[in-house]
């Protein structure tokens, strides 16, 4: 990173031997069209990752298809604006297309150009945050070399083509934020891609059920399908065919039944986020947060206390739950006190939870946001506290008043 200003100059065009040229992370500005002029040597242009300092504007040079050596551009997080449909006729050798990450401020729109099938080396297509539209079934006919594909935030239509299967090196698949449709739109075929780490699916309109094929694919470590409208059950053995899974996104669908007591075998999970579904409880062991408010949890039958909470003292680095608007009831367990030394979210109103609130809840000295008693004035740290919704009973402690940094 340095703080070069100004325009490049455009006397870069007379080095005729130039092949690698990388200015990210300045400030340089201004129109960048005889860029398509320069060597035809060059394998590499690298103008990215300036936070939005770089204000390179006006639309990207088509001249860039004189280049017939390159194999690498990289324009994100600039100003850029107009159509790319020429993009397909660049160097056959082009390896990597990165123009994302532009926080909406690329305004790239139109559709994606299906041109694109003919870039046979092409391995890394990068395209987020623009405004690109379309269809985008034809999206399997890419190079089978494809490492990455990731063109979320646009406004892209259609459904997933089960030749994406195709893509067995793929590692990162991300489609989020668009407008897929469909019934059944997660093919059973993608759980042919043994290689996908990343899937990212989140807020489109998927319907339909999950394929079980998903569970097959060992590598996985972040499964996002948040905000569609799946529905069905999970896969009971879906914690054990995803040994490497470390974030799951299941919220705002319509998925029900119980959660897979498998999950716990997947022993890198870190962060589960399932509200506004219907699952019903059980539970894991190395989270570290848990969101599950807006389903339709209750206790375990012919319990008094709020058992969930002592199956999640199992959880030695938990540090947040949040199981507000479900149906749970009975009182809150003494083993509360013996939750994560981590522990500083709990959020558990709009529930029928009853009784008096335990004395071993001040252990969590952590806490930053919750429900509380009397020898609250232990909670030193204690910013958010939120009991509205239930039955808790009795007067406000003088040590209250001790809680310096409360806000909320």
């Amino acid at each position: 990173t340095n703080g070069f200003s100004g325009q490049i100059p455009k006397s870069l065009v007379n080095c005729r031997r130039l092949h690698d040229l990388r200015l990210s992370s300045n400030r340089f500005s201004g129109n960048i069209s005889w860029l398509g002029s320069m060597s035809n040597l060059m394998l590499r242009i690298v103008l990215d990752d300036n936070e939005l300092t770089n204000g390179f504007s006006g639309q990207i040079p088509k001249s860039l298809v004189n280049c017939r050596r390159l194999h690498d551009l990289r324009l994100s997080s600039n100003r850029f604006s107009g159509n790319i449909s020429w993009l397909g006729s660049m160097s056959n050798l082009m390896l990597r297309i990165v123009l994302d990450d532009n926080e909406l401020t690329n305004g790239f729109s139109g559709q994606i150009p299906k041109s694109l099938v003919n870039c046979r080396r092409l391995q890394d297509l990068r395209l987020s945050s623009n405004r690109f539209s379309g269809n985008i079934s034809w999206l399997g006919s890419m190079s089978n070399l494809m490492l990455r594909i990731v063109l979320d935030d646009n406004e892209l239509t259609g459904t997933l083509s089960p030749s994406l299967a195709n893509f067995s090196k793929l590692e990162v698949l991300g489609v989020g934020h668009n407008r897929l449709t469909g019934t059944g739109s997660i093919p059973d075929t993608i759980g042919m891609l043994s290689n996908l780490g990343w899937l990212y699916l989140h807020f489109n309109n998927l319907t339909g059920t999950v394929p079980p094929s998903i569970f097959n694919m060992s590598a996985l470590q972040v499964l996002n399908l948040a905000t569609n409208r799946l529905m069905g059950r999970l896969r009971h053995d879906a914690g054990s065919m995803l040994p490497n899974l470390q974030q799951l996104f299941l919220a705002n669908n319509s998925f029900d039944g119980p959660l897979p007591a498998s999950l716990a075998n997947a022993t890198k999970l870190e962060n589960v986020v399932l509200f506004l579904n219907k699952f019903s409880a059980q539970f894991l062991a190395n989270l570290q947060k848990l969101g599950l408010w807006g389903n339709s949890l209750t206790n375990m039958p012919d319990t008094t206390e709020l058992s969930i909470i002592t199956a999640l003292t199992k959880c030695t680095v938990l540090y947040g739950i949040d199981l507000s608007y479900n149906l749970l009831s009975g009182i809150l367990p003494t083993s509360v006190g013996k939750l994560s030394s981590y522990f500083s979210i709990l959020a558990l109103e709009e529930n029928q939870i009853g009784g008096t609130i335990p004395l071993e809840i001040t252990n969590l000295t952590d806490l930053a946001s919750g429900v509380i008693p009397s020898d609250i004035g232990r909670l030193h740290n204690l910013q958010g506290l939120y009991l509205f919704g239930n039955r808790v009973e009795g007067l406000i402690p003088p040590q209250f008043y001790q809680i310096v940094r409360l806000v909320q």
